[in-house]
């Protein structure tokens, strides 16, 4: 297995539990049909830390997910005039197919570079929260590589929401 990590240095993608929590919501709120959610924020070395999730328009169908030109430039028009970038993406796949890329996520990405992480999140996020179920990819060289469930951590971390150390 290619640890891209170890391999090419790359950092985890930080997320607040709250908005990794609300990205499992906006992926359930697409139904019956693929949905996709935008990662975005704070780049900083090869890693970054996700603010804000941007949730296109989209075309979806049950094994399909698709962003038009004019969808995508609403993106980058979000993009730009909050001075943050984009970190990855979040989409779910239908029941009884794995939490792992298929062939047209690998090309059909919006904007695949060095360091994206894209997560894939099984049965259209019908479950509790669990991402440890996640399909974790990561974008190096020229193609996503699947992050194997004990290197997860090395890619992505999950950030507290509040920490109170009072008690």
């Amino acid at each position: 297995m290619i640890r891209p990590l170890a391999g090419d240095g790359y950092e985890p993608i930080r997320i607040p539990i709250e908005l990794a929590r609300r990205t499992h919501a906006l992926l359930h709120t697409f139904e019956w049909t693929e949905g996709l959610v935008y990662w975005a924020g704070v780049a900083d070395g090869r890693g970054g830390t996700v603010t804000t999730l941007i949730v296109p328009r989209t075309t979806a169908t049950y094994r399909r997910i698709e962003t038009s030109c004019r969808a995508n430039a609403q993106v980058i028009a979000t993009l730009t005039s909050n001075r943050i970038v984009l970190l990855g993406q979040a989409h779910s796949h239908p029941p009884g197919y794995p939490a792992r890329h298929s062939e047209g996520d690998d090309v059909l990405t919006f904007s695949p570079f060095d360091g994206a992480v894209s997560i894939v999140v099984p049965d259209f996020a019908t479950g509790g929260f669990a991402p440890e179920a996640w399909g974790v990819h990561r974008f190096w060289g020229d193609s996503y590589r699947f992050i194997p469930t004990e290197q997860h951590a090395e890619h992505l971390h999950m950030l507290p929401t509040e920490v109170d150390h009072r008690r």
